[in-house]
């Protein structure tokens, strides 16, 4: 898993355990939703897709895309605050 340096501590354990259900082939696609640290340092809410590859010899591999959300789930918040 090549991203992972970069996901939160806290997220890894969910990041590891998705990856292995994907690649082993237990799933054929997932979401979820991890804090990655941005070049500048901060961190960045980000929504990956998982869903597996496969080579020539059939061997799996995982292809995560992932979609930065951080500044919807700030809106999210706001919103929220503003009912209460």
């Amino acid at each position: 898993m090549d991203f992972g340096h970069c996901a939160h501590p806290e997220d890894m354990t969910a990041l590891q355990s998705l990856f292995d259900e994907i690649v082993a082939r237990r799933q054929s696609f997932a979401s979820l939703e991890i804090r990655v640290r941005h070049k500048l340092g901060e961190w960045r809410r980000i929504r990956f897709n998982f869903s597996p590859l496969f080579d020539e010899k059939g061997k799996s591999m995982c292809c995560p895309l992932g979609r930065d959300v951080t500044d919807l789930k700030r809106l999210e918040e706001q919103l929220i605050q503003r009912k209460n």
